[in-house]
């Protein structure tokens, strides 16, 4: 069988790997379901006090994705979060450019949701951008997004955990206040927003305005709730629309051995080696090749490429921040 931490989590496939650590697919024994992993090495003590302030907030919300659970063995850590298995908002601009303006108003509409309930929770972001907004693989169904990544999020009733000349988020997506220094606001969270509509929808001038306000100085950008109100008074005109978005599953198949309802009986997993580092396929392995059409299919857009798949899993990647340094108190 593969490795097991803590006698919970059976790690399964790799999906990904970067500097501070790995991204698996593992085997929730406990409660019989399958998580995605970051499986962290030794960081700093920095790194695990943002680790156990995010670990402790808990925002439920059906378009809100934080850690749910976490484990520690030897000289590692890993924190799980379900599995999302449509890639990322980063995926679809990458693979469409600009999207059906319909689709894209409800997945920021999601977006706007989560954010008012972190924002009511006294927690502000700071890192909203495609690549932290999840996808389900709904097909051309309605969408379903997740905000995800709150490794740089802070609450406004504890010290900030920024280093001197600290770069804190994404800078393309950082408000003029923010990259001056000005503490972080949930203001600043909107003025990502404006620029994610902007990116999806393209310069539309019936969005013009509202991305203007989300855009514009820190005092007048709308709340979340604002936002929202002003997005549904849009009327879209969908005349020029070429195709619909198409939302797929973007995850590779299980490994030999596994099922949708965990090991197979019997099955003999090859054992992991902890101390080998982390590797990826090579950027030329050439991806797998796309499932046949679905009969009937209506407008269907482009499958999402598999290469980008991985997009998703990898958001996990800022939180690799967080963690380090559990095991070294």
């Amino acid at each position: 069988m593969g490795e097991v931490f803590t006698g919970r989590y059976e790690l399964v496939d790799l999906l990904g790997a970067g500097g501070m650590g790995a991204v698996w697919r593992v085997w929730d024994h406990r409660d019989a379901t399958y998580r995605a992993a970051k499986v962290l090495r030794q960081s700093d003590s920095v790194s695990l006090l943002r680790f156990v302030r995010e670990s402790s907030w808990r925002v439920e919300h059906p378009h809100v994705l934080m850690p749910q659970g976490r484990a520690g063995e030897d000289e590692r850590v890993l924190f799980t979060m379900p599995v999302v298995r449509g890639g990322s908002l980063e995926t679809v601009i990458a693979d469409h450019g600009t999207v059906d303006p319909a689709w894209a108003a409800i997945v920021v509409d999601q977006v706007l949701q989560a954010l008012a309930a972190v924002h009511a929770n006294g927690i502000v972001h700071r890192d909203v951008k495609p690549a932290n907004i999840l996808l389900e693989p709904t097909g051309s169904h309605r969408p379903h997004a997740w905000l995800s990544d709150f490794g740089i999020a802070v609450s406004a009733e504890d010290a900030r955990l920024t280093r001197a000349h600290e770069v804190v988020g994404t800078r393309r997506y950082q408000p003029p206040e923010a990259a001056a220094g000005a503490e972080p606001a949930p203001a600043q969270d909107l003025y990502a927003v404006g620029l994610v509509l902007r990116e999806t929808v393209g310069d539309r001038p019936e969005s013009a305005a509202l991305v203007e306000r989300l855009c514009g100085p820190a005092q007048d950008r709308p709340s979340a709730v604002e936002a929202r109100a002003g997005l549904a008074a849009i009327a879209w005109d969908r005349s020029d629309v070429e195709e619909l978005v198409e939302v797929f599953e973007q995850l590779p198949e299980l490994p030999d051995g596994w099922a949708a309802d965990g090991p197979r009986a019997g099955a003999r997993h090859a054992p992991l080696r902890p101390a080998a580092p982390p590797q990826v396929a090579s950027p030329r392995t050439p991806p797998a090749p796309a499932p046949p059409a679905r009969a009937g299919a209506r407008r269907a857009g482009r499958r999402i490429r598999p290469e980008l798949a991985l997009a998703a899993v990898l958001a996990l990647g800022g939180v690799a921040l967080l963690v380090g340094a559990v095991l070294a108190l």
